[in-house]
């Protein structure tokens, strides 16, 4: 339960937090000229799984005993919660048997995996950093996990 099982390598990803999202769409409903254009939301920096641990897997997919951990231990919830959380690194098939051992659908878990895989892992998320159909938050994840801390707190 103190681990986040990820397929994701090295990949970089942009967390956003709701309010950014909720801000952006707010501004394209509300402006005086229509955008008429695409926009990706993302968040005010990168981070990999082994620098953050993101807390959304700590409910999602708890560790089998069997995985081998990560090695880094996870500075900001491992500070923030009061204990040591882990990164384990799985191929995509060992993470999709996992998910559907825990009851996600094939498909479901086909569809999350091959983001982690083919998204994540091979730097795509962090490539939209800068692009003019880019709109950045503000929210820290950091902020997002402090404000947050009782959702992981067992």
């Amino acid at each position: 339960m103190n681990s986040i099982i990820t397929a994701a390598g090295d990949g970089k990803v942009p967390f956003v937090g709701v309010d950014d999202v909720a801000q952006a769409a707010y501004d394209a409903l509300f402006a005086e000229n229509s955008p008429n254009t695409d926009y990706i939301v993302i968040g005010p920096s990168l981070y990999t799984y082994d620098e953050v641990r993101v807390a959304f897997y700590l409910s999602v997919l708890a560790l089998c005993a069997e995985c081998t951990q990560h090695p880094q231990v996870a500075a900001m919830l491992t500070q923030l919660l009061g204990r040591k959380i882990t990164h384990v690194r799985l191929t995509a098939n060992e993470l999709f048997e996992r998910a559907v051992s825990k009851g996600f659908p094939p498909t479901l878990a086909r569809i999350l995996v091959s983001y982690e895989e083919d998204v994540v892992a091979t730097g795509k998320e962090s490539a939209l950093v800068g692009k003019a159909n880019t709109i950045t938050g503000t929210r820290e994840l950091k902020e997002f996990l402090e404000e947050n801390k009782s959702l992981w707190v067992v």
